[in-house]
């Protein structure tokens, strides 16, 4: 029995000291840090998620990524500091689209001062141009003859199958108002390119106004109005001139030279009309003769606006009658020194806390030499509705400028932009989101480990309205943490009398959120997108979709989702949108099961000089046993 004893003293230690011998918490900590990059997750057109695992191999190691869009890399981003074999995820903002970038993930401690893993690359999402209505031009009409001309102009699909036809009338005002005569629609398709109608049954010796227009599903455009002067049957004994309007030409910001051909056989008096609109030249050139036969004519004008487009027409008279040239039309240089709006820019928010926040911006005036003013837009919704007061900032070439929001409400989101003024106009920066920090009061508690307060888990939503569409955005929970699944919920309807055609419903997820699925539609980067043909007066649809909070998100962020309606206004047929906002926080997991065995105040050691410290003691234990056992082994001295 005191043999068995022994051996199960023994043993026990034996069993014991290889136990936490071979456990690499108790390994030497002697090796080098290695890190193995990853593939990026998350890759939307601007940002992206890198990923690499890391071992210290025991030592107080510092991580990093570096990448760039070429191989020399150039930017870095840093992890956390590690003790332990972990994965390491930083997601990296403000990429271009379309663009591949290079990257790896690096260590560095003690005993070696960079070891990088291998660089691979991804490529961000480029930016699809959204398919838009058609554009067309008017050009000058050709083939002029006392009762025929052939119309001329220029068109481009813009990504959606288009058709095109013109409008004319010897009436400016049915031109003008849509009501003049068109002819047959020609089936153009996809591309761009000219088109050219002939028209016949006209009046000799009248002036007409035409104009191009071209449709397609998603809307219509109209060129400008031109005119034209069919020819004089040569009924009468005496004729008025023939005139032609020709290009203008020596065209600057604020000044061109009219020029036009007339012919008469009895000389005439001619002069120029011109103006901002077709239908409106209410301005002429001085009146100059010309003597019988053809003549080419021409007339300076200055003191015109830069940037703007005029239209003309040469006139000429003599005692049987006053002729028109067809209308023609240019546009003025761009005065490089004048006219521009300042360039605003919102900057994040800083210094955030429960009734105060830091907003901040960036003014760039092209012109530089006019008094810029800023101040910022902010409220609780997207309509904002608040505003700060003006700063003057002087004349600049660009400045950056901020001022601090006061008694704000704790734990609120609030929106926010910054706006700048100069001499040519107002320009406002796109709107951010700040929150502020919620008041938590913390009990008191006798162990060193109080529990962690978490904040009520209500459900949120947002919901808009327009007079046609209902929209509203919603999940079951305000605070989210890494790795959670969000649901968002997005229904609209039509709440009008009427039949809405070819809506899209677009759902923005957060950066931080990756997708996962989706009960309609089609997913591409980060948004979804769903098209609907038809959606009758009461009729709703309802979309849901789910993803995943990003490892690597922030406590304390906050993630912004929204979801936009597009749709054309059932009566005058333009352009129309309406959008809601859901928000949620990002909030610290509850982690109290395990930090009851290795937080503070667990049973196992927390830091690596406690770990250290037990590690010890059990092998002087194990030291000591085999001491003790080999004493009681050895032959006892003889008396």
């Amino acid at each position: 029995m005191k043999n068995i004893n022994k051996k199960f003293i023994f043993t026990s230690f034996i069993i014991l000291g290889l136990t936490l011998i071979a456990s690499p918490v108790f390994a030497r900590a002697s090796g080098s840090p290695t890190a193995t990059t990853l593939d990026a997750t998350n890759i939307t057109q601007n940002s992206a998620t890198l990923v690499a695992e890391i071992n210290p191999d025991g030592n107080n190691t510092n991580t990093w990524f570096e990448y760039g869009t070429d191989q020399s890399l150039g930017t870095r981003v840093f992890g956390p500091a590690l003790i332990m074999p972990a994965s390491i995820i930083k997601n990296i903002t403000g990429l271009n689209p379309g663009t591949t970038y290079y990257f790896r993930a690096c260590t560095a401690n003690a005993v070696d001062q960079g070891g990088c893993g291998e660089t691979l690359n991804f490529k961000t999402i480029a930016i699809v141009n959204p398919i838009l209505p058609p554009t067309v031009s008017t050009n000058s009409a050709t083939n002029v003859s006392e009762t025929s001309a052939r119309l001329n102009g220029n068109w481009s699909a813009n990504g959606a199958f288009t058709s095109t036809w013109f409008e004319y009338s010897a009436t400016y005002s049915k031109v003008a108002n849509g009501t003049g005569i068109t002819t047959n629609m020609v089936a153009q398709g996809l591309d761009s390119g000219t088109m050219n109608q002939t028209i016949t049954n006209l009046n000799p010796n009248t002036t007409y106004y035409f104009r191009a227009w071209a449709s397609n599903s998603y809307g219509y455009d109209e060129g400008s109005i031109l005119s034209f002067a069919t020819d004089d049957d040569g009924s009468q004994n005496g004729s008025e001139p023939d005139v032609v309007t020709n290009n203008a030409i020596n065209i600057t910001e604020d000044s061109a030279t009219l020029k036009a051909t007339i012919d008469s056989d009895d000389g005439a008096t001619y002069w120029f009309e011109y103006g901002i609109s077709s239908g409106n030249l209410s301005k002429e050139t001085s009146h100059s003769s010309v003597s019988s036969g053809s003549r080419s004519v021409s007339k300076a004008i200055s003191n015109l606006i830069s940037e703007k487009t005029y239209y003309f027409r040469v006139v000429a008279e003599n005692d049987n009658g006053t002729s028109y040239g067809s209308i023609k039309n240019f546009s003025t240089e761009n005065d490089s020194n004048s006219n521009q709006n300042i360039i605003i820019t919102t900057q994040l928010s800083s210094a955030v806390t429960q009734t105060t926040a830091q907003v901040n911006g960036l003014a760039i005036d092209p012109v530089g030499d006019s008094s810029v003013s800023v101040w910022f837009e902010y409220g609780f919704t997207p309509a904002l509705g608040y505003t700060s007061p003006s700063e003057s900032l002087g004349a600049i070439s660009s400045k950056y400028f901020s001022t601090t929001f006061t008694n704000l409400a704790p734990n609120t989101i609030y929106y926010f932009r910054a706006v700048g003024k100069n001499d040519n106009g107002v320009t406002r920066g796109d709107i951010l989101v700040l929150k502020t920090t919620a008041v938590y009061v913390v009990p008191t508690y006798p162990s060193v480990n109080p529990p962690v307060v978490q904040p009520i888990n209500n459900p949120v939503s947002s919901s808009a309205a327009s007079k046609f569409i209902s929209l509203k955005i919603e999940n079951k929970f305000e605070n989210v943490s890494a790795g959670d699944t969000i649901e968002y919920e997005i229904t609209f309807k039509n709440i009008s009398a009427k039949t809405i055609k070819e809506a899209i419903l677009k759902v923005e997820l957060p950066a931080q959120v990756s997708f996962e699925r989706a009960s309609k539609g089609e997913f591409s980067g980060s948004s979804l997108i769903l098209k609907l043909d038809i959606l009758e007066s009461g009729d709703e649809e309802k979309v849901v979709i789910s993803g995943s909070v990003a490892n690597g998100v922030n406590k304390k962020d906050v993630l912004l989702a929204t979801a936009t309606v597009f749709y054309p206004n059932p009566t005058t047929l333009a352009k129309e949108n309406i959008t809601a906002y859901v928000v949620n926080n990002v909030v610290e997991k509850n982690l109290l099961p395990a930090a009851s065995i290795f937080g503070n105040g667990g049973f196992l050691p927390n830091t690596l000089t406690e770990w250290l410290l037990l590690t010890g003691s059990i092998f002087a234990l194990i030291y000591f046993g085999r001491k003790f056992y080999a004493d009681l082994k050895a032959p006892k001295a003889q008396a």
